[in-house]
This record gives C-alpha cells, sequence and structure tokens, in this order.
C-alpha cells in the first residue's frame, strides 16, 4: 500500500516489490531509549502492542537500508529518514518526536491517501442472461438474452438461409464459413487458441481449445467441413453464441447474421 501510495502521488518510476524493505520507526526491539521516550516500561508496552505494526509506523525503504540504524534513538535516526528515496517515508522526518500522537496522526493520513491512490472494486455487472427470449429472429451479436429451452429454426447469413437446427451445430457452421473466407486468418485463430475455454481439463499447457486439430481436446468433437479442424459441440446456446461472436467479431460479418430461435416445447 505504501509503494503504491508512492507511485500514485509521485509518479516516479516504479521500484520492484522485492527490492523493497519495511522499515518500522518505533523498531521491533524497544531499547531502554525507547521505552523512555513512550513513558516508562508499562505505557511503552501498551504502545508497543497498539502501534507497532500498523502502516503509520512503517516505511518503504531500499533492501540497501542498513538495519543498524533501526533502534536508534528518534533524533538519530531522522538523519537517515531524510536521505530516503521514497518520498512516502523522507516525509515523517519533519516529526521532532515520534510518539503515539504522530503514529495516529499519520495512520489517518495514510488511510485517506490509501483511498485516493488504490482503485475500488469495480461494480458489479448485470446478468450475463438479462432477458428470457420470445420466439423470432435475434441479431447474431445480441448474448445476453437467456435462449435457455430454445432451438434454433434457421440462420440468416448475408440474406441467405442455413439450415442450422441446433446449437450444437452453430457455432461449428460459422467455423467452416470462417475457414472458406480465410482459412490463414481461420488457422492463426487456432494456432493462438484465441478462443477458448476458461479451464484447461484436456489441455494441461494452456486454456481447453474451441477449436483444435486434435479432437481429444474436446468433449464432442464435430468435424468442421472437409477441413482437419474440429470445434467443440459439447454447447449450450449460450456459450455457442458467445463463442460464435467472438469469431465473426474477427472476420467482421456479425452484423450480416441474424438467427430465427423457437421454444422448444412449442
Amino acid at each position: 500500500m505504501l509503494r503504491k501510495i508512492e507511485e500514485f502521488e509521485t509518479k516516479n518510476i516504479g521500484v520492484p516489490l522485492e527490492e523493497i524493505t519495511v522499515e518500522h520507526f518505533m523498531p521491533q526491539t524497544l531499547t531502554p531509549w525507547w521505552k523512555e521516550n513512550y513513558g516508562g516500561d508499562l505505557k511503552s508496552y501498551e504502545i508497543y502492542e497498539k502501534y507497532l505494526n500498523c502502516i503509520g509506523n512503517l516505511g518503504i525503504m531500499s533492501q540497501g537500508y542498513n538495519s543498524s540504524n533501526s533502534n536508534k534513538p528518534w533524533n538519530e535516526k531522522l538523519e537517515f529518514i531524510k536521505l530516503v528515496q521514497f518520498n512516502v517515508t523522507k516525509e515523517v522526518s519533519c516529526n521532532l518526536e515520534w510518539k503515539e500522537e504522530q503514529i495516529k496522526k499519520r495512520n489517518e493520513d495514510l488511510a485517506k491517501r490509501a483511498c485516493n491512490a488504490i482503485t475500488a472494486p469495480l461494480k458489479r455487472t448485470v446478468p450475463l442472461m438479462a432477458t428470457e427470449f420470445e420466439n423470432g429472429l435475434y441479431p447474431a451479436s445480441d448474448i445476453t438474452t437467456n435462449m435457455n429451452g430454445s432451438d434454433v429454426k434457421y440462420v440468416i447469413y448475408d440474406n441467405n438461409i442455413l439450415d442450422i437446427k441446433s446449437w450444437r451445430c452453430y457455432f461449428n457452421e460459422f467455423c467452416r464459413i470462417a475457414y472458406e473466407l480465410n482459412s490463414e486468418k481461420f488457422k492463426q485463430i487456432v494456432q493462438d487458441n484465441i478462443i477458448h475455454k476458461a479451464s484447461n481439463k484436456y489441455d494441461k499447457k494452456q486454456k481447453d481449445p474451441i477449436i483444435t486439430i486434435n479432437k481429444n481436446f474436446l468433449v464432442e468433437p464435430k468435424k468442421i467441413g472437409n477441413t482437419e479442424f474440429y470445434s467443440e459441440g459439447s454447447l449450450s446456446s449460450e456459450r455457442a453464441r458467445i463463442y460464435a461472436k467472438q469469431l465473426l467479431d474477427i472476420y467482421k460479418i456479425t452484423d450480416k447474421i441474424q438467427i430465427c430461435v423457437e421454444n422448444r416445447d412449442e
């Protein structure tokens, strides 16, 4: 967090985490000087237990830091802190004392600065399958309508009707069309595993492919036309549409395609 604040505020070149060490301003081993500084054995113990590892008592330094400085009295540590490369650490040297009040103040200050430096989690998005389908035509770009329980009646491509009757054949047919449009591009897509699953159950070296020469990587391999390639046939309506759109977008023909679907119970 300290490194993140430093990089956000100073725009300095980032230092790899492995090259940074953390210094406790109130040392991890209290010498007689530090115990006296905090009001004796009992009071120093209370402050030590409460504040030793809080962020207000920590500073980042390069690994070249000489640890022999750690337990020195505060006025001697200050001279070294002034030379540290990180501003978020060096700024502590303006404190002529290092007691409970200064640690608490720095805690609060860093908390506010961290809120600016660290990006919050993104808001939750709406579910992918947002609405239920009705019988009719849908553009191939629509991957948000929930089409569970539907059958493909036919597909229109460039004003021609394609005889596709199932989601299992839907993606496979567009693989065939893509290959015919540009076989070299298609081979490159397969070689780079552009379209793949989120898991590597069958291919340990990378994510499981959706299009491949090795049909052992597929649950239900379906041969793509007269090519040497196979596509995954075990696909839900959701995954078939998502993978197809990825392929169609690469070929820039998504807008030329419409799907006619109907409820399989009707």
